[in-house]
């Protein structure tokens, strides 16, 4: 979770999005993730493939919250 919102450009490779509480997205090299701030979320790899991603941060110095993933995991990784 983020304290400030950022954008992801996914470089290359197939993986997921999600926002907590929404289904998981399928995200591919192009495809451009808005996180809002304050928002639990997760991207990763799929298991077939790497992903590899740009991170665009408009104000670093607000800097990022701890994270607290507690059952998120297990929510993100059965695609639910």
């Amino acid at each position: 979770m983020n304290c400030i919102k950022n954008q992801i450009k996914f470089t290359d490779g197939v993986g997921y999005d999600q926002l907590k509480g929404e289904l998981r997205q399928t995200i591919k090299k192009g495809d451009v993730v808005k996180c809002p701030p304050d928002m639990m979320h997760r991207h990763g790899a799929s298991p077939q493939a790497g992903l590899q991603k740009l991170y665009i941060v408009p104000n670093y110095r607000e800097g990022y919250c701890a994270m607290d993933a507690a059952g998120y995991n297990e929510v993100y990784n059965n695609g639910n």
